[in-house]
């Protein structure tokens, strides 16, 4: 099953947030080996989720942009403006 533009972000901003929460828990924690299992899944979640959408609608933020495709970044509307409806 394809993954829709909506899908994609819900999973993208879902694993960021797990990731951040794990981090969070990490840095009073760093020998839970489970926790830093689960921080990788969710790293390697994100990663492809990321990728799978940045080709398929583009650039997530700026940092993602390269020179040949700029002026459609700034275009909008940007993912966090709604562009993911």
């Amino acid at each position: 099953m394809e993954n829709s533009k909506e899908n994609l972000m819900e999973l993208i901003m879902e694993s960021g947030f797990a990731m951040t929460d794990l981090i969070l828990y990490l840095d009073t924690h760093p020998d839970d080996e489970q926790a830093l299992r689960s921080y990788n899944d969710y790293r390697q979640i994100r990663k492809v989720a990321v990728m799978e959408y940045t080709s398929k609608y583009g650039p997530l933020n700026s940092f993602n942009v390269d020179c040949d495709n700029f002026k459609s970044w700034t275009m909008g509307p940007w993912p966090w403006e709604g562009g993911a409806n």
